[in-house]
């Protein structure tokens, strides 16, 4: 686990569509999308649709208070939001989204393993509810304990929708084709 992490910079914006084809990280470390066709950020926003709030992103080891307080007010106003969270892995920057247009909720995640283009894989977030923060028994350096919007349950069980990407030949089960 890295030591050194940036800090959370969250501000509940409006995502209007001209923002979305922006909102890619200028960052060009090894950790950035290739380009905005599998970058979480745009997806997100995409998904969520014209107007939705952008509720941040927590960093590896920062506090998501803020972020998931924006998501909370977001959902139950039933209103259109995104929050993205990265984590460490065991050799790999993990990102994930909750992502809701307003009527329907979705779990994205992508894993930044080995070289880019990274997919993005989706879930159907079903009968999402405000829940609590766990603590992650594998880093130690993560904060936890605040309230957070999840997912009572995914769909589909045991596999998943291929968002964005390429649908792996290899896999299985194979990856089905995401239609929101």
């Amino acid at each position: 686990m890295p030591s050194l992490l940036l800090a959370l910079l969250v501000s509940c914006t409006s995502v209007s569509e001209s923002d979305t084809a922006d909102t890619s990280a200028s960052d060009t470390s090894d950790t950035s999308p290739p380009d905005a066709d599998c970058d979480m950020a745009v997806d997100a926003a995409a998904l969520a649709g014209s107007g939705a709030t952008d509720c941040g992103l927590v960093e590896p080891g920062a506090d998501g208070t803020e972020a998931w307080a924006c998501a909370l007010t977001q959902f139950n106003a039933g209103a259109p939001y995104f929050v993205r969270v990265q984590r460490w892995g065991t050799d790999t920057l993990l990102e994930s989204a909750l992502v809701s247009n307003g009527t329907k909720t979705w779990r994205l995640a992508q894993d930044r393993e080995d070289n880019p283009p990274w997919n993005i894989d989706a879930w159907d977030c079903l009968s999402p509810v405000e829940g609590i923060q766990p603590d992650d028994e594998y880093d130690d350096e993560d904060i936890s304990g605040y309230p957070i919007v999840t997912c009572t349950s995914t769909a589909p069980e045991g596999n998943h929708y291929q968002e964005c990407g390429e649908i792996c030949d290899a896999c299985s089960p194979q990856p089905l084709p995401f239609e929101p």
